[in-house]
């Protein structure tokens, strides 16, 4: 899942033109992280019926951090995938 979002960051960047500005490639990596995690928050919400601490504190201990090293990565996409060669 990784190599796909950084191949669609790639994608979205070069396809758009984005400037290569660290700081403007960061806000984009932020706001898709932010939409991620609010319709993850909202399908637990309101399709499991969860609480935010079930959410959150009921993931296995390995996935668990490994979802949330790949929620990094996924925001900070835009910026490390639009590096030319």
């Amino acid at each position: 899942m990784i190599l796909v979002t950084w191949m669609a960051a790639r994608w979205i960047v070069r396809h758009f033109s984005v400037p290569h500005t660290a700081w403007l490639r960061f806000r984009i990596g932020a706001v898709a992280l932010l939409l991620l995690v609010l319709a993850e928050l909202a399908v637990g919400f309101g399709l499991r019926h969860l609480s935010l601490s079930e959410m959150v504190l009921e993931r296995d201990p390995v996935s668990g951090p490994v979802y949330l090293f790949s929620l990094l990565l996924y925001g900070l996409m835009p910026a490390l995938a639009g590096r030319e060669p």
